[in-house]
């Protein structure tokens, strides 16, 4: 008998001890996969795993709902969102249980940008825009990104208008993907709620 016989041949999957795979590993695919990487220490492998769990039907949405106890917040928050925008009822029901604060869609869930007109804009997706003015706010809506814009924060300090809220109408129909909007001073705690 060949000693070699319970040896891995060249492309077997082995499953490893207890040990986090290397970054540059292969790991198991499938939901067990999902698990695994879930257990990492790495918080970007943890939430690349959350974004595939929802292959993986309700297994995978249980998955989700656990990672809102991880001890990592940016992993609890962006199981938070996947939840808000894919979990359906199940999914707004954990997060109500879980905490109801989280249920809703706030300005701090977006990263923050101050608007270049002049420039493209990368990504529209996770970003809420600033905008200083009416002006801008018209010339931000002849871009063809705009549809895409899921927030904006719109600060006028001591000088708005009602020029300003009759051009947000005016824009209205080009801000088809709008979830969070806020118009006022500048805000230095954005932990505020906004309905939509």
């Amino acid at each position: 008998m060949n000693n070699n016989q319970n040896q891995p041949r060249e492309f077997d999957v082995v499953l490893g001890g207890k040990n986090p795979p290397p970054v540059t590993g292969v790991v198991l695919g499938g939901i067990e996969g999902v698990k695994q990487r879930l257990e990492s220490e790495i918080v970007d492998v943890r939430i690349k795993a959350l974004n595939d769990a929802f292959k993986y039907g309700d297994e995978g949405l249980d998955l989700v709902i656990q990672a809102l106890e991880n001890d990592s917040l940016q992993v609890q928050g962006f199981a938070s969102r996947l939840l808000k925008e894919w979990g359906g009822e199940k999914g707004k029901q954990a997060l109500l249980e879980f905490d109801p604060y989280l249920y809703f869609t706030k300005l701090d869930d977006w990263d923050y940008i101050k608007i270049n007109l002049n420039a493209n804009i990368p990504e529209t997706v996770n970003n809420a825009y600033i905008i200083m003015n009416s002006d801008s706010l018209v010339a931000l809506c002849q871009k063809p990104y705009c549809n895409n814009i899921e927030a904006l924060q719109c600060q006028y300090g001591d000088n708005f208008q009602t020029v300003f809220a009759d051009s947000l109408i005016n824009v209205s129909e080009k801000l088809k993907k709008l979830k969070a909007l806020y118009i006022g001073d500048m805000i230095m705690n954005t932990k505020l709620l906004m309905l939509y």
